[in-house]
């Protein structure tokens, strides 16, 4: 038995659907089809979830017959690659909203349009997991605004290299944002 097959089992045995199980686990319900397809693999994260869950050891969910131990050690391998690569992506994240802390703390910035700058900010809150096998990032994008038919989330899946350009696309955003609002104030003394 697979992972996915794993995963699916453990939510059948339980008589939860999809959704039901998506919602405790806090994953998308894309995101658990996807794993239960064997489409992508779940983060560490959504594995320790599983396992908090069903009240499993790691043990049981990986000792599947089907599971050799080469598999077991690119599973782990890939877990441990998958928590290096979100932490470069959080340190890469904290990066920049550190530099756009520093170009916001003018007083005049703040006062001036800097609710837009916030806002954007703001609507630009996002959660991700990395698949090192495939070499994607899925990406859950999520707001606290409600509107009309919108759940507030979307789901997109980006190789690592259309992230990395997806972290600098924000970053050069808020920049021009940024200093859009400086050349307003200069132009208003």
């Amino acid at each position: 038995m697979r992972i996915n097959e794993k995963i699916k089992e453990l939510r059948k045995k339980n008589n939860l659907t999809q959704k039901e199980m998506a919602k405790k686990l806090g994953v998308s319900l894309s995101s658990l089809q996807k794993y239960e397809y064997g489409d992508f693999y779940p983060s560490a994260d959504v594995i320790r979830k599983i396992i908090d869950f069903f009240k499993i050891t790691l043990n049981d969910f990986l000792d599947v017959n089907d599971i050799t131990n080469e598999e077991k050690d690119i599973i782990n391998w890939n877990i441990k690659r998958s928590r290096e690569l979100e932490k470069e992506f959080e340190n890469d994240i904290e990066e920049n909203a550190r530099n756009i802390e520093i170009l916001t703390e003018d007083e005049g910035i703040k006062n001036l349009y800097c609710d837009n700058i916030i806002w954007q900010m703001n609507m630009m809150n996002f959660y991700f997991k990395v698949n090192t096998e495939k070499k994607e990032v899925n990406i859950e994008f999520y707001n606290d605004l409600k509107f009309a038919n919108d759940k507030g989330v979307y789901d997109v899946t980006l190789t690592l290299d259309e992230f990395k350009i997806f972290l600098s696309y924000i970053e050069e955003t808020l920049k021009l944002n940024i200093f859009s609002t400086l050349m307003l104030k200069a132009k208003k003394q």
